[in-house]
């Protein structure tokens, strides 16, 4: 069998597979609900939190939906240096039958010169990565 004959067959080969057959295989935990009281702050949230999730491994045929929730999100000013701190909680649910599998937080915290347009958005991103690094643990319980 030449090398140009196995070449050809196995093109036909690939042209006749269904799409199934190139169908990625669902993602086992998907970001759910975001709340956030301005568009730009829950974007931040949703767009880390599927960084983050994309990651996660967990166990084989299962499937899980995390929720986030903008909790805290402030700004202290003090003369020309501010302290911006924000919580995000994260709510982890079996996405068969929606019970709730653990609640965490993550926390950021960033010093820098007032009216820093960059400070919320950073606190926000490091909120939700330090609690998406606890995911796993709660669903090894």
């Amino acid at each position: 069998m030449s090398a140009r004959w196995f070449a050809a067959l196995s093109l036909t080969a690939l042209l006749h597979l269904s799409p199934a057959a190139f169908a990625e295989e669902p993602v086992s935990v998907s970001v759910g609900e975001v709340t956030a009281p301005l568009l730009d702050t829950a974007n931040t949230i949703k767009s880390t939190l599927t960084e983050e999730l994309a990651k996660l491994k967990v166990p084989s045929g299962k499937r899980y939906i995390v929720s986030a929730s903008l909790v805290k999100l402030e700004t202290k000013n003090s003369g020309s240096d501010s302290t911006t701190s924000a919580i995000v909680s994260l709510a982890i649910r079996d996405a068969k039958d929606g019970a709730i599998r653990g609640v965490i937080n993550g926390t950021g915290y960033m010093k820098s010169k007032s009216n820093d347009p960059t400070a919320a958005k950073v606190v926000v991103q490091t909120a939700v990565r330090g609690a998406t690094k606890n995911i796993t643990t709660v669903l090894a319980h």
